[in-house]
């Protein structure tokens, strides 16, 4: 959350890779009638709320609902997609691996972005006014960096400036790009 994955995905996209956006296919799949109605008849709000928002990091059945089913599709959905060099901005990729694999959805590799916590704080407080206590209670649900970290493949730090990312990433690609070759 505000690591940096977004714009790291936009970078690759403006090298002329294909980037699919996890978060963009799975609001597609809550806009089907049945998963909508489901969440709301279950839950007692839309799934385009700010409640669903809040209530998807402090409520597990609404979690395990989403689990079990929008990342099911989305990721038998994605274990379809072939191609030489496609990459999946998926934000909540540790927390549901199990359903991936599960899918069929193994990617080649894993790359993490990180950046430390103050940072990553100053960004949701700045750009997203988001509170202190509502950071935290959406971080609780997110895998430790140090357990991600032995899960990847590659590490993108992004502490500095948008042009030292922009570079780390390029780098990454470069190095990626050559190994085929």
């Amino acid at each position: 959350m505000a690591s940096g994955k977004s714009t790291v995905s936009k970078f690759i996209e403006n090298m002329g890779f294909r980037v699919i956006y996890a978060d963009n296919c799975a609001k597609e799949i809550l806009n089907r009638c049945d998963i909508g109605e489901v969440i709301e008849s279950s839950f007692g709000f839309c799934y385009n709320s700010p409640q669903f928002k809040s209530e998807f990091f402090k409520n597990e059945k609404l979690r395990d609902f989403v689990n079990n089913t929008v990342y099911t599709i989305l990721f038998e959905k994605f274990a379809k997609i072939t191609g030489e060099y496609i990459f999946f901005e998926i934000p909540l990729y540790f927390e549901s691996e199990d359903i991936a694999h599960k899918c069929g959805f193994i990617p080649t590799k894993v790359v993490y972005v990180s950046s430390n916590e103050k940072t990553r704080y100053e960004r949701l407080k700045n750009k997203r006014h988001m509170q202190m206590d509502k950071i935290l209670e959406r971080e609780k649900y997110f895998l430790e960096e140090t357990a991600a970290l032995l899960k990847s493949d590659y590490l993108i730090e992004n502490n500095g400036s948008l042009q030292d990312l922009k570079e780390k990433t390029e780098k990454f690609i470069d190095e990626e790009t050559k190994k085929i070759y």
